[in-house]
């Protein structure tokens, strides 16, 4: 696991166990995909105005794309801070792959997630990574997630949106309104083929 920090609101622990969920969304997202040619991604969580918390690599990205998709996680959100009125990084995007603005990041209010969300919408060890005594373990505040790395942005906005989605972090009508800003259809296919685990989440694979 790669990670670079710079100030960040959210603890440590808190930041990895997103980064679990990445992780975990990445291999499905990577199934369902079936491009050999795709392995990896960096992703970032930012304020609402863009300004960088972290950035992390899940799976393993070619190392000749490496600076490439770190270089995306933390544009695409830098961009998407700079125009208040978007929700996506993709009502901002550049239909000419040559200038380096690609769709993938979007806005969510992050919600307080107390211990009785993490019995509805967690796994049973959320709580010994995260620690019983912490009531709420994430702050109520604008957040853009990016994610860099898959064929199409649909496809890396697609990872953020599963993982967070399993959190408990965004909800249908959420995921909803960015569906209706992107023209994902991707997310369907994804929402179709792992309902069960979101609505089961004992079923998480680990």
């Amino acid at each position: 696991m790669s990670i670079q920090r710079f100030f960040c609101p959210f603890p440590a622990q808190q930041i990895a166990f997103v980064h679990e969920q990445v992780e975990i969304a990445l291999n499905d997202v990577l199934v369902l995909i079936d491009d050999p040619s795709r392995s990896g991604v960096y992703w970032s969580l930012s304020s609402g105005t863009g300004r960088i918390y972290s950035v992390m690599m899940a799976g393993e990205p070619p190392d000749e794309k490496v600076l490439r998709y770190n270089g995306f996680a933390v544009e695409k959100p830098t961009r998407l801070g700079q125009h208040p009125e978007h929700l996506t990084s993709d009502e901002s995007a550049d239909p000419d792959p040559e200038a380096g603005k690609f769709g993938g990041a979007f806005r969510l209010h992050w919600p307080p997630i107390t211990e009785e969300d993490h019995e509805k919408n967690m796994r049973d060890r959320a709580q010994a990574i995260i620690g019983e005594a912490q009531s709420s373990v994430f702050t109520d505040r604008p957040v853009i997630m990016a994610v860099s790395g898959l064929s199409l942005a649909h496809h890396d906005s697609a990872v953020g949106m599963l993982a967070l989605k399993r959190l408990g972090v965004i909800t249908e009508d959420d995921i909803g309104t960015l569906i209706r800003r992107t023209g994902n259809d991707f997310w369907p296919i994804v929402y179709d083929e792992y309902t069960t685990i979101m609505d089961h989440p004992e079923l998480f694979r680990r």
